[in-house]
């Protein structure tokens, strides 16, 4: 084989390679699209689930490389905040151990682990913050 025809093939093989690559790249951000709106959808209907109890969920956010995300959802009833005294205060420990096993069982359902198993994510946690930004109670759920 001569120069020319070593440089072509190297030339189509370098071109099916970027071709590749750029589909599946495609593929891969309309499987996000997919994701995210499947999980603001479950997002909205754990709000209605809550009587209102929590409001303004976040888009999934990505933390680390990890296929893991966090949403965050703003409290508007403060019966699900957390007590701050729980260190020392076995009641208010008590109460902060029950508070964070209801946001628990509310946001790690059989349906957000059905949605992170069809797009191959690890983690979902699902954070609580007041109106002013503190966080009171996180629940990771994992698949």
């Amino acid at each position: 084989m001569n120069k020319l025809s070593l440089i072509s093939i190297a030339l189509a093989l370098i071109t099916a390679s970027c071709a590749v690559e750029k589909n599946t790249s495609k593929i891969s951000s309309q499987s996000n699209q997919t994701f995210d709106k499947e999980v603001n959808q479950y997002s909205a209907e754990l709000v209605a689930r809550s009587n209102n109890s929590i409001s303004s969920p976040s888009n999934p956010k990505k933390k680390t490389d990890m296929p893991a995300y966090v949403i965050t959802y703003q409290i508007e009833k403060d019966e699900i905040k957390t007590r701050q005294d729980a260190d020392t205060n076995p009641t208010s420990f008590a109460i902060n151990t029950g508070i964070t096993k209801m946001w628990s069982d509310m946001f790690c359902t059989k349906e957000l682990k059905s949605i992170m198993q069809k797009h191959d994510v690890f983690m979902i946690t699902g954070q609580l913050v007041g109106k002013d930004g503190k966080k009171y109670s996180m629940s990771p759920c994992m698949r």
